[in-house]
């Protein structure tokens, strides 16, 4: 509110909120026209069920779903509470593949708002792997590891095949004309 009565001040007409919008919606437009997923954290400062929702109104034209909201049937707990209000005004927003390799959704206890303000804290859990198509792999144990530098003979070995890797590609002398 603050910002938009400043912005009104100086002739601006437009609703931060309505730029931003504007703003992201551009963004997300131009990522998913280069073949991009989106997946958006938002405090959108209004409830998807509030009359003339700007934010339901931005994530039905960009296509984007409301992750707690679709996933569940059962009405989904206030994000946001103050003495006088508590509404669902903080969302997690994504396009369909996101949203299909969603593994879980939730947020921490009403309790808990006390401790870290009056947003709940959420999450949602993504099978990255299937979504992005990674090969993982684990990473090797030190034990597994070909470097060992508290190993005197193993860092004996590693500076000889530097120094010879170095002299191989005249290194060496570059380093010690630097150093004179």
């Amino acid at each position: 509110m603050q910002q938009e009565l400043l912005l009104k001040k100086y002739g601006r007409k437009q609703s931060p909120q309505d730029e931003v919008l504007s703003d992201l919606g551009k963004f997300i437009t131009k990522k998913r026209d280069e073949g991009n997923e989106i997946l958006i954290c938002i405090d959108a400062n209004e409830s998807m069920e509030d009359k003339n929702s700007k934010i339901k109104e931005f994530a039905n034209k960009h296509g984007l779903f409301d992750i707690a909201g679709d996933r569940h049937t059962v009405q989904i707990p206030a994000t946001f509470e103050r003495v006088n209000t508590s509404r669902r005004i903080n969302f997690f927003l994504c396009t369909g593949e996101v949203f299909i390799n969603v593994l879980a959704y939730g947020m921490a206890p009403g309790r808990y708002d006390k401790i870290l303000g009056d947003h709940r804290a959420q999450y949602v859990d993504i099978n990255t792997n299937e979504l992005l198509q990674l090969n993982s792999h684990d990473i090797s144990s030190p034990s597994g590891r070909k470097l060992r530098s508290t190993d005197p003979k193993c860092t004996k070995t590693y500076i000889e095949k530097l120094l010879i890797n170095l002299d191989k590609h005249n290194i060496t002398q570059r380093m010690e004309s630097l150093l004179k």
